[in-house]
């Protein structure tokens, strides 16, 4: 069954690779990122299951960690901390006006979030100001 199933799933995998149009950098900045988000995760999982002390200074070494790989993936799409922090902060006063709110949440006005999310970077006339809602 188990060789089956390897020849099936083989069948639907897809050989297209286009590093061109991600590079390098960016496919290292995701994979550390994946990666150091995962430590972090394992470092709760210790506290929380196993009931081991959480460990603060590994969770702010990781919390770190990201920032690199961030500070790598910034670079590459030629943006900053301060700007993506402001636009993320827009984003989510346009999803939660006053506060958080479960039906927010899940009821987001995916238009409004996208024009504020590529204003910047592409102005209002540009197509990508409300494409790629879906993407």
């Amino acid at each position: 069954m188990s060789k089956q199933f390897i020849k099936d799933a083989i069948r639907t995998e897809s050989h297209n690779f286009y590093l061109e149009n991600v590079g390098p950098r960016l496919v290292h900045a995701s994979m550390g990122l994946v990666t150091e988000a995962a430590e972090f995760q394992d470092a709760l999982k210790k506290a929380l299951f196993y009931g081991k002390e959480l460990d603060k200074t590994n969770l702010k070494e990781e919390i770190g960690d990201v920032l690199w790989y961030l500070a790598i993936a910034m670079d590459v799409l030629n943006t900053d901390f301060d700007t993506e922090q402001d636009r993320v902060i827009r984003k989510l006063k346009a999803r939660y006006p006053s506060k958080f709110e479960n039906d927010l949440a899940e009821n987001r006005d995916l238009v409004a979030e996208r024009k504020i999310l590529a204003t910047e970077i592409f102005g209002k006339d540009h197509p990508a100001y409300v494409s790629g809602i879906d993407d």
